[in-house]
């Protein structure tokens, strides 16, 4: 999908104080001009190695699969330096990074893929429900409980910090359409916006240059899961404590639609700071001669990137044991579907399925249809 959508719901860029825009405008020109042979500027905005796919079927659920342009490759010697001074110029002008990422205020970037939706989006959400609809029945019968905890977008989280971007009336209502939609086929749904909301009063509950939650937000969201299943969560009590990992100055994954080149590097959004860490049960919560475990964690990179802590903070929250099985790249939708047909669940079927399941991935060009579960 193309951006209209986003520019036609906010201003343009507003230019430095001091600086009229037209200068601005003209310094680009003519940086651009010293760069304009061996650039192809639609390649800058299209992402430097890939082709956009022309149709849902190109696409892999959750996201759009990158694919190298090897004819781009060949034709541009100083394609790379092109391209870091071009980035340069349109970052320091003019704040703006490539296709991909809008910039807002304070270091902080959003995917674009929060505020996109077009026509068919009712319809690819629809879709999407019915598949949680059918994993339901298909845990049902086999005994299992199924909670869905629906993630809200960064940019629901931290408006504040989205500049002179606005979010469209359809993208800011899709949180709570998914919850109500989910909630209609009686889907179990946590909903830890408003612990979020509350929480980030007083901590940072999403990276500033990644799409994904910090280990602090992971907690609120795990301790939102905990008490919406307070008295119902299944198994044997087994106690957990955090243990710190070693703190990581960290640059996220939307920094990459940032190009700066050399000396310049240095005027671009600086890095988070990660606090990991990991669960380990208490002498009294020992996990010898358990048999089964009772939780199973699915979901997207939010729960597979150990970076982000949610596995753990699960553990702590609901003083239980949590096999994951969550995979990152693939959306909340195919890893349901493998775990599934897996021979764990077949043999050995948990008490109770966690599915994490962010916004933004429910309205994706995907074909919930092709992912049987038999």
């Amino acid at each position: 999908m193309s951006l209209s959508s986003i520019t036609s719901s906010r201003s343009f860029p507003t230019p430095r104080r001091g600086m009229p825009r037209k200068v601005l405008a003209t310094l680009g020109v003519f940086g651009l001009l010293a760069v304009s042979i061996p650039i192809n500027l639609h390649y800058y905005w299209d992402d430097k190695h890939v082709a956009v796919p022309q149709s849902a079927d190109a696409l892999v659920e959750g996201h759009t699969t990158a694919a190298v342009t090897e004819n781009y490759n060949q034709a541009f010697l100083f394609r790379d330096a092109g391209i870091d001074l071009f980035g340069t110029l349109s970052w320091v002008l003019f704040h703006e990074g490539r296709k991909g990422v809008l910039a807002g205020d304070n270091d902080w970037l959003y995917s674009t893929e929060e505020f996109e939706s077009d026509k068919g989006s009712p319809a690819r959400i629809t879709h999407a429900i019915d598949f949680a609809a059918a994993v339901r029945d298909r845990l049902a019968a086999k005994g299992v409980q199924l909670v869905v905890v629906t993630i809200p977008a960064k940019a629901i989280i931290y408006p504040e910090h989205l500049g002179r971007y606005r979010l469209p009336a359809e993208p800011a209502g899709r949180h709570e359409a998914i919850i109500e939609g989910l909630r209609a086929r009686g889907i179990d749904v946590v909903d830890p916006k408003p612990d979020l909301m509350a929480a980030k009063a007083s901590q940072q509950v999403y990276l500033r240059t990644d799409t994904h939650w910090t280990p602090a937000g992971a907690t609120v969201v795990a301790g939102a899961v905990a008490k919406h299943l307070q008295g119902r969560a299944p198994g044997e009590e087994k106690q957990f404590q955090t243990k710190a990992i070693a703190d990581e100055t960290y640059g996220g994954d939307l920094t990459r639609y940032v190009r700066l080149g050399g000396p310049a590097a240095s005027l671009g959004p600086k890095p988070d700071l990660l606090r990991p860490f990991e669960a380990v049960a208490s002498e009294e919560g020992s996990l010898l001669g358990d048999e089964t475990v009772p939780v199973v964690l699915v979901g997207t990179s939010y729960s597979a990137n150990a970076r982000w802590s949610f596995e753990p903070a699960l553990k702590v929250a609901m003083a239980r044991d949590v096999i994951n099985v969550a995979h990152e790249g693939q959306g909340p939708f195919k890893p349901m579907s493998t775990y599934l047909k897996s021979d764990a669940f077949r043999d050995s079927p948990p008490k109770l399925v966690v599915w994490e399941m962010p916004d933004r991935y429910v309205d994706d060009a995907f074909k919930p249809d092709s992912f049987e579960l038999d």
